[in-house]
């Protein structure tokens, strides 16, 4: 009789484990060409007031220049909004991936392709999010 309550409580506390929400970026617009301003929008972060960040890679060594876009802080819309924004302009380059990250959660950096899909994802959407673990830069 002992065994079916261990079990019992057990899955009881499985059952309160919730999953870490993830967050998604757009830019808009999407196709937008060097020197148009554009609106980054981040939701899904854990706790939004702490803010985030977007930012473009790095151009080269020696430098802090990044492409498509500079870093820019992302802040909420309005007091206890769960949607982030901030506005930039596209910076000339060959770079077409802007990274972002909830300030909450600075491990989980989602990125979008201002060409029309995700980075190594044929055919993916502009506004579907994928996970890294950080921004690279270009090495060469």
């Amino acid at each position: 009789m002992l065994i079916p309550l261990v079990l019992t409580a057990a899955l009881a506390g499985t059952v309160a484990c919730t999953p870490t929400p993830s967050a998604a970026l757009t830019v808009t617009p999407a196709t937008a060409r060097p020197g148009q301003t554009v609106t980054i929008t981040l939701t899904g972060c854990a706790d939004p007031s702490m803010g985030g960040r977007a930012e473009g890679q790095l151009v080269g060594d020696g430098t802090t220049a990044h492409t498509p876009i500079e870093p820019v802080d992302l802040t909420p819309v309005k007091p206890g909004s769960h949607t982030l924004t901030g506005t930039t302009v596209i910076t000339p380059g060959s770079g077409h991936t802007v990274y972002a990250v909830c300030a909450s959660d600075p491990g989980n950096v989602t990125e979008v392709d201002l060409h029309g899909k995700a980075s190594g994802v044929p055919h993916a959407d502009a506004s579907r999010p994928t996970e890294r673990s950080r921004p690279s830069s270009p090495r060469g």
